[in-house]
């Protein structure tokens, strides 16, 4: 949480029977379960204004999730959009990344038949996507965002080949979150770059 004080995660519970949202306060007490439905929640992430918690619902169709809010001491569920990614051995899940001011975030999801996935911005206001990257092959998706916390930057991973392998890019961004140019490419090697963040 922004304050340090809880943490959001993903837990099959006590009776490891199906993986939902839980928050604990650091310290103290049991966790608290937000979700309860029978699909696969995943990937919760605190938006910075402390107000919700974003996640993604798996769904019945291979490769497609549900991006959702959820109060984060529990309450009404509400979906944003749908997302959709390659299945596969090839890609890394769509991990998400709010924007500074918390009134969007960015996710990965799916241009299009035989198309890499790309990196889209979703408005919480209206749940409208926009896209930020276009990834062309042999790239396989944009993923892993981590936005700087003035909202001038965006770095990613793009992935080449296989799981573990992609190239980390930084991308300049324009008011409300759009490219303002191409992105660039950091690592001069193929790497592992799975979960780049701003320190």
């Amino acid at each position: 949480s922004p304050d340090g004080n809880h943490v959001a995660f993903t837990w099959t519970g006590p009776k490891q029977d199906n993986p939902d949202i839980y928050v604990q306060q650091i310290g103290a007490g049991s966790p608290l379960r937000l979700t309860t439905d029978p699909s696969n929640d995943y990937n919760p992430v605190w938006s910075p204004d402390g107000r919700w918690i974003a996640f993604l619902r798996s769904q019945s169709e291979a490769g497609q999730s549900e991006l959702r809010l959820i109060p984060p001491l529990g309450g009404p569920e509400r979906k944003l959009a749908e997302i959709r990614v390659r299945g596969g051995t090839w890609v890394t899940p769509p991990y998400l990344a709010w924007c500074p001011d918390s009134t969007c975030l960015v996710v990965t999801d799916s241009l299009g038949e035989g198309k890499p996935d790309a990196l889209f911005v979703v408005l919480l206001e209206t749940g409208e996507k926009r896209p930020l990257t276009n990834p062309q092959p042999p790239a396989i998706a944009d993923t892993n965002p981590a936005v700087s916390p003035d909202g001038s930057w965006l770095v990613f991973r793009r992935n080449a080949s296989g799981l573990y392998n992609g190239e980390l890019y930084r991308l300049p961004l324009g008011r409300g979150l759009t490219a303002v140019s191409e992105p660039q490419r950091l690592t001069s090697v193929t790497l592992d770059a799975n979960n780049p963040t701003w320190m």
